[in-house]
């Protein structure tokens, strides 16, 4: 459904900003949705509001090893990916835009608010991601 007006987008934004808060967001590695290794998380700020936006796995070495290893296990010799001929990777990559497409326009409010973070830290403001406590959640 396209945003038409100012007052839908609001809506739009405050229905994916309760989601996003709602549950720590956590890594996908392995084709599996995971904490962080440690255990913590972040959070990230609305820079217009304050509000906490997310709260997200505060990755560090080990978990972007682990997604490497993963992701090179997946072009193996043998793996579903390699096994699947081009044609249906073809059809998978373009299912992929077709849900980007379809998820449009939460995307475009989440990329309105990375631009309002990025113009505030150059501005000087604070930043809008702080450790939040070590929590497993």
């Amino acid at each position: 459904m396209p945003v038409e007006n100012r007052n839908q987008f609001r809506e739009v934004a405050e229905t994916l900003q309760r989601d996003l808060a709602s549950a720590p967001r956590r890594n996908c590695i392995d084709g599996q949705w995971v904490e962080a290794a440690s255990g913590r998380t972040f959070e990230v700020l609305n820079p217009a509001t304050g509000r906490v936006l997310a709260r997200c796995a505060d990755s560090g070495a080990e978990d972007v090893d682990r997604a490497v290893a993963a992701a090179r296990k997946a072009m193996e010799p043998g793996s579903p990916w390699t096994r699947m001929s081009p044609s249906d990777r073809m059809k998978l990559v373009w299912r992929i835009g077709d849900l980007i497409d379809r998820e449009f326009e939460p995307l475009a409010v989440l990329r309105i608010a990375r631009q309002r973070e990025d113009g505030c830290r150059r501005q000087g403001a604070t930043t809008s991601r702080r450790p939040a406590s070590s929590s497993t959640t």
